[in-house]
């Protein structure tokens, strides 16, 4: 019984952790990157910070 136990928990924190870098990444695309887009203008916020001088 420990050995399926063990085998769960483990599993379930891959699949845990393979989600939320799916969803994390697709959240960072679809929501968080037009929106610091729009708010460009406001508290200095950059869309392209790797292009600032």
């Amino acid at each position: 019984m420990n050995k399926y136990f063990a085998e769960f928990i483990g599993t379930f924190f891959l699949v845990l952790t393979i989600g939320c870098t799916v969803i994390g990444q697709f959240l960072e695309g679809t929501l968080i990157r037009p929106l610091r887009w729009a708010s460009g203008c406001v508290g200095n916020a950059r869309p392209k910070m790797w292009r600032h001088t």
